[in-house]
């Protein structure tokens, strides 16, 4: 049986692209469909602000005629140029439970940012570090919460025979309580509570709700707090014209 790999541009091919993940997680009752037509905004480098200073690939594998897998090359210029990398990254990676498939996505994406001065490659995002990123690792049996990345148990095992290696752990909590009326005391650790009053009283920091009468100002001030606290992380800076009123445990891995 026949691989063939094709660069997915036409709208109807992105359609194509977008709605594969439904052949993956058919038999999966935890996974949380994406709408369509939001997936395909995120992709349009028309729609998206993020693509003003990102620029990517996207391909679809066939076997015989019948998808098998998807992936995205993407270069995030921004990321590259705030911390002085040459870091290409690939990001909605789906693939049958197949070695060959995945070798074939991963090599044609890093062939792609190799072309055009890449170093090194990481993923998965989708298609920023600010969306989804990460395979899941554990915690298959529970949904994901928003922006929080969802994929099959034999994911991490194609990567690392492609030859990819863990960049870093990352790690979602997740909180139970009852229909009841609960104090702060009864849903968080009383470590977490007594740090953060410590961190209150020696900071001066306060808690307070929106004031959705500045909105502007307000969001300028969520995207300068963002974007200090990634400033040596490495995690990818949102340029300031990307936030506007118009605008709307998983791991990470590198060869």
């Amino acid at each position: 049986m026949t691989l063939t790999i094709l660069p997915v541009t036409a709208d109807r091919d992105v359609r194509r692209f977008v709605t594969f993940p439904w052949r993956i997680y058919r038999t999966d009752p935890h996974w949380v469909p994406p709408l369509i037509e939001a997936q395909m905004d995120r992709l349009d480098t028309a729609r998206n602000p993020f693509w003003r200073n990102a620029e990517r690939a996207l391909w679809l594998v066939e076997r015989d005629g019948v998808p098998v897998g998807t992936i995205a090359a993407i270069i995030d210029h921004t990321h590259n140029r705030t911390l002085t990398e040459t870091l290409g990254t690939f990001g909605f990676f789906e693939c049958a439970n197949d070695q060959s498939v995945a070798d074939l996505l991963l090599k044609t994406a890093a062939d792609w940012l190799a072309a055009r001065g890449m170093t090194a490659m990481r993923g998965p995002f989708n298609p920023s570090s600010t969306d989804e990123v990460g395979f899941l690792i554990e915690g298959f049996d529970t949904r994901p919460a928003l922006l929080e990345a969802h994929t099959p148990a034999y994911y991490p095992a194609l990567i690392e025979s492609a030859g990819f290696k863990k960049h870093l752990d990352t790690m979602a909590w997740l909180v139970e309580v009852g229909p009841e009326p609960q104090d702060r005391a009864a849903v968080f650790p009383e470590k977490l509570i007594r740090v953060a009053e410590r961190a209150r009283a020696r900071s001066g920091v306060r808690v307070r709700t929106i004031d959705m009468a500045h909105w502007d100002a307000e969001i300028g001030l969520a995207h300068r707090i963002f974007n200090a606290g990634l400033a040596h992380s490495g995690r990818s800076w949102i340029p300031r014209r990307h936030l506007s009123r118009r605008s709307r445990a998983r791991r990470s891995a590198s060869p």
